[in-house]
Order: C-alpha cells, then sequence, then structure tokens
C-alpha cells in the first residue's frame, strides 16, 4: 500500500512505469486479520511512513483486496 500511496517518498516520476516485485516467506494478509491482533481500524489508504518506516503497523489493519488493485 504504501509503495502506491506515497509518491514523494518512494521517488516514483509521474510519467514513468511502476513495476514492484515483492518477495516473502510470510502468509498472505488481507483486510481483516489484523483482528487477530486486535487492530480493527481500517486501513484508510493514506501515506504513514515516517524516514523510510511505516508508522501504523500496529494501528491499522491490513489494506483490502480493492484497495491494492
Amino acid at each position: 500500500m504504501q509503495v502506491m500511496v506515497c509518491k514523494e517518498d518512494i521517488g516514483w516520476r509521474d510519467n514513468s512505469n511502476r513495476l514492484v516485485v515483492y518477495s516473502t516467506d510470510s502468509e498472505y494478509h488481507r483486510a481483516g486479520d489484523g483482528k487477530l491482533g486486535g487492530i480493527v481500524k481500517p486501513n484508510d489508504g493514506q501515506c504513514h511512513l515516517e524516514n523510510g518506516i511505516y508508522t501504523h503497523a500496529s494501528v491499522l489493519d491490513y489494506p483490502s483486496v480493492s484497495h491494492v488493485s
């Protein structure tokens, strides 16, 4: 989510194609999974980076599929 909404922080240019390759050995998470950890506030789709660090991991739920598509 942050790589899509934090254009200035990431450094995306306006007229460029963007490709993000993400590889992990963790399970896929979607909206609602945060409830398992007590996080019930829906993801707001806004940029929450400070010095390249995501600051709302313990505040906002995971984004929904429609948020990232």
